[in-house]
């Protein structure tokens, strides 16, 4: 698990994460979530993530599949949760939820 800003980058994650992408807590920081998803998945996430931005609080989750890409270079097929977080009524950040498929 792990928390993105609205432009995707990180801002923590948990061991669990750290461990699935093969980057400690702190190279974690700061990466965008986005951007290390595989290339042939990046358009669909970043529909994914648009989509619960545009709806607000209409829509406040989504899933979906992607490959992410490890710190190592491999592709991981992942289960993708992402939820968003509101204060005051606006968006403020996105909850991640990253497992590996089996």
């Amino acid at each position: 698990m792990c928390f993105a800003g609205l432009d995707s980058r990180l801002s923590d994650a948990n061991s669990a994460f750290c461990t699935l992408s093969g980057y400690s807590r702190m190279e974690v920081t700061g990466l965008s979530f986005l951007n290390s998803t595989a290339p042939a998945d990046s358009e669909v996430a970043t529909q994914q993530w648009q989509m619960i931005l545009a709806l607000g609080s209409k829509q406040t989750s989504t899933s979906y599949r992607c490959r992410i890409v490890r710190k190592d270079g491999q592709q991981l097929m992942c289960n993708v949760d992402l939820n968003l977080i509101s204060r005051q009524g606006k968006p403020h950040s996105f909850l991640v939820s990253v497992n590996p498929c089996l």
